[in-house]
């Protein structure tokens, strides 16, 4: 049955130069925002989102990252810089959500998050209405939003996780790497099961094997969870990854022809290709909702 299944996603694959499972669905000037996850660490999460970032850029994307990893810099730390200033500032100080984004010579913006999770979530009224308008605000600004959370998800993280109009759950081919990715799409699943969630597999050694190991995985949470997952696509080992990442530099511009950056824009081209779609909420009023079940 699996066999099966790998040999389908395979086929698919194949098409895929035309569609892709995420579309643009969203009113003109209004940000689709992605959420990133994983189940565990070390499965390369941080370093997909700056990179397929960059690779939405070359694209003619405007793209911002905002970093929600709980006291992990992970983003700085990949594209070599730091940060002046986190949401946190941002709201203590009463700044504009402009004046806390940083932005590389790539065109790349992006906003840290520091502890901001945490303490988003205990905010009184005033404090959440003032950050709710930041964020609305850069809604209109940006194509993309991505959202790159820690490991797992906290009871901050959640509302901001199932605000996203789309959730990439990023996994290796290693077994708890799959266990842990299954159980953040169960997690996922029984907080709001119309969410859209697609699976990234990563450090793969060719593209059967991602269709192997993708045709299992959404077996498993058709079978046991009646979920439907999409596979948004898989990027091969590569050792300019971690070539990269020791220069402090994303990968796509280290090593724009290595096979993993190829790879990387194969999944951007398909993503963007995609025709927009319906409209639907925007992320910040979908926000709204979930924090208000604080």
């Amino acid at each position: 049955m699996y066999s099966d299944q790998a040999a389908q996603l395979r086929k698919s694959m194949k098409k895929q130069a035309s569609t892709f499972p995420i579309r643009e669905k969203m009113k003109k000037n209004t940000a689709r925002v992605l959420a990133v996850v994983s189940g565990k660490g070390g499965v390369g999460k941080s370093n997909f989102t700056v990179n397929f970032s960059l690779s939405l850029i070359e694209q003619h994307k405007k793209v911002l990252i905002i970093d929600l990893d709980l006291g992990m810099a992970n983003i700085d730390i990949l594209l070599g810089k730091a940060s002046r200033y986190s949401m946190i500032d941002m709201i203590e100080q009463r700044m504009r959500a402009g004046d806390i984004i940083e932005t590389t010579e790539e065109g790349l913006s992006y906003i840290a998050g520091g502890t901001a999770l945490s303490e988003i979530y205990e905010l009184n009224e005033n404090d959440l209405d003032f950050f709710l308008r930041q964020l609305e605000g850069l809604e209109n600004e940006y194509d993309v939003i991505i959202l790159d959370l820690g490991a797992g998800i906290n009871r901050g993280g959640t509302q901001m996780v199932m605000a996203a109009h789309d959730v990439i759950v990023v996994t290796t081919p290693e077994p708890t790497a799959m266990t842990d990715g299954y159980g953040m799409i169960k997690y996922i699943h029984k907080q709001n099961p119309s969410l859209p969630v697609h699976l990234l597999v990563n450090q793969c050694k060719n593209k059967e094997h991602a269709a192997h190991l993708a045709a299992n995985l959404t077996q498993v949470c058709d079978s046991f969870l009646g979920k439907k997952i999409e596979f948004f696509g898989f990027l091969p080992k590569d050792e300019a990854v971690w070539n990269a990442v020791c220069a402090q530099k994303p990968f796509m511009s280290a090593a724009p022809q290595c096979k993993v950056s190829k790879a990387m824009k194969e999944i951007a081209g398909r993503f963007c290709g995609e025709p927009s779609g319906t409209n639907e909420n925007s992320f910040v009023k979908k926000l709204k909702g979930w924090l208000k079940k604080r």
